[in-house]
């Protein structure tokens, strides 16, 4: 029998650090539907980085609407010239504190040595306010053989004239109907998947969502995530999209076919709802 031995990353880089707080990360000032100039978010990185962990807080308040999008920028020189939207249009509307879990998002992208990375927000609201982005980097690898990164990630429904995402209808006691997010066939292959959730809403209601991302053409969709969790509160209208580990989120495809999501929830859905993708590869 062959032996795969485990892999574990033995370096984390942080700009989470200290005690736990609900102030944790680097505080952004969104502009209105615009994105400003970036603010560093973490300095140089002294090893070479495999994965890179993203939360979004805080940035949710009672009786608001808030979709909210973030965008990160990285600079291999470790300067401030960033190459921008490295990873874009991060959708994070209304989220909340660190305490309910805040909207999380995981990609599996090379980070050479010396790069520095920034940030910066839009919100769709005439009052900004802020939000926090925590990163967290993976490292030295116990087996770096054994390690797949990607080069690059692509965003796919993104609106950043009202800082959401592609409209989308839920469904409830059935999967609610796919939505293109692509609007062509894709150019590029990929092989690591997210997906987030928006809902332009004064007034969140406690219910659960899930979503499906397909790839393909209409009716041959192939599921490459299944069943993403969100949930939306009536407490102080927070949502939270937690980061978890599922293999629908590895899975292989070529180019030339176009990207749809679906969603379900468990009671009345909220107004307003769009989603976004984010494909990886290289």
């Amino acid at each position: 029998m062959l032996y795969t031995p485990p892999n574990t990353f033995k370096g984390i880089i942080s700009n989470m650090t200290g005690r736990p707080s609900v102030t944790w990360g680097t505080q952004l000032t969104p502009g209105q539907n615009s994105f400003p100039a970036y603010a560093e978010i973490l300095g140089n990185t002294a090893y070479e980085c495999f994965g890179i962990s993203i939360m979004i807080h805080s940035g949710a308040y009672t009786g608001e609407a808030r979709d909210i999008l973030v965008k990160l920028g990285f600079d291999h020189a470790g300067a401030t010239t960033y190459t921008d939207n490295t990873i874009a249009n991060l959708i994070a509307t209304n989220c909340g504190t660190p305490l309910f879990g805040g909207v999380s998002y995981y990609f599996p992208l090379y980070i050479p040595e010396g790069t520095a990375i920034a940030a910066s927000a839009s919100v769709n609201n005439a009052t900004v306010r802020t939000v926090y982005v925590g990163v967290e980097l993976f490292g030295r690898p116990t087996h770096p053989e054994l390690v797949r990164a990607g080069s690059y990630v692509d965003t796919f429904g993104a609106v950043t004239a009202s800082s959401c995402g592609t409209t989308i209808t839920s469904g409830t006691t059935n999967e609610g109907n796919w939505t293109e997010v692509t609007g062509g066939a894709t150019t590029k292959p990929y092989w690591w998947w997210q997906v987030g959730w928006g809902a332009n809403d004064l007034s969140l209601t406690a219910v659960m969502y899930s979503m499906d991302v397909g790839y393909g053409g209409v009716g041959t969709e192939e599921l490459v995530i299944q069943g993403q969790p969100h949930t939306s509160s009536g407490t102080a209208e927070q949502a939270v999209s937690p980061m978890l580990a599922s293999p629908y989120y590895v899975n292989e495809v070529g180019i030339g076919g176009r990207i749809y999501a679906r969603m379900q929830c468990n009671g009345t859905a909220d107004s307003n709802l769009s989603t976004i993708v984010y494909a990886l590869g290289g």
